[in-house]
């Protein structure tokens, strides 16, 4: 009897312990991006629709600046190949005043795909000098 009321104890204290380490776990912390010229910066890969030996891909990349930015969006469509190194497949861009952003669909087989977003902003319509760069990524895995 002495032993199981130690045996009990000893677990009460364990899942106590447990408990306390649980609760008093601190949220990851968060830090907000600043940037000078740059807005937003987002991007999305979905799987829109299967056929019998296609996919869809449905492709989302979006640049947004401050007031007075140019915006630039490079889109890189990539797969991962054997050797698990990247290789694009296809790539789309778009540039203007304060916004730029590429919205596709794209036909693909079986296999892993990554969205390769470069966002840019700039201060004149050149496009030579970035003021800001930001990258994004989304990946996604056709099956059939």
């Amino acid at each position: 009897m002495k032993h199981m009321r130690s045996i009990c104890v000893l677990l009460v204290v364990s899942v106590l312990m447990l408990a306390a380490s649980v609760t008093l776990a601190k949220e990851p912390e968060t830090r907000a991006i600043t940037w000078t010229g740059l807005c937003t910066c987002d991007n999305s890969l979905e799987v829109e629709s299967v056929g019998a030996f296609k996919t869809k891909l449905s492709i989302y990349a979006g640049t947004t600046c401050h007031f007075d930015y140019y915006a630039s969006v490079v889109v890189y469509l990539e797969t991962l190949d054997e050797d698990n190194d990247w290789v694009t497949v296809t790539a789309w861009s778009d540039y203007d005043f304060e916004a730029a952003a590429v919205s596709t669909s794209y036909k693909v087989s079986a296999g892993t795909y990554r969205l390769y977003c470069i966002h840019r902003s700039y201060t004149n319509n050149s496009y030579t000098f970035p003021v800001d760069t930001h990258y994004t990524t989304s990946t996604v895995v056709v099956t059939h």
